[in-house]
């Protein structure tokens, strides 16, 4: 920040970026040099600092995201939306295992 200078650009919301979700102290060394973002275009992008790029898209959510937890353990993404829907992706795969 002291020098004002531009690191990286990321990319691939068409909507207001909404938030972040960085893992926490607990996660496993090879997810700590990832992201997640989410957008009022309905989508949570993955992206990893180490090749500077988005590395999963998950654009399928009903309704505008209003948080999104990442359960590192097994490797899940927990999404909630404003209507109340919980969707349970899991990364590896990038397949919805549950909507409620």
């Amino acid at each position: 920040l002291k020098t004002q200078h531009l690191v990286n650009r990321f990319t691939g919301h068409s909507g207001r970026v909404r938030g972040f979700y960085y893992p926490d102290h607990n996660a496993p060394q090879s997810w700590k040099n990832r992201f997640f973002s989410f957008s009022d275009d309905r989508s949570v992008i993955l992206y990893e600092l180490d090749i500077e790029r988005s590395v999963c898209c998950i654009f399928s959510h009903s309704t505008q995201i209003e948080a999104v937890k990442w359960i590192v353990e097994q490797d899940y993404l927990i999404v909630l939306c404003v209507d109340g829907s919980v969707s349970i992706w899991e990364l590896e795969t990038g397949e919805l295992e549950q909507r409620v």
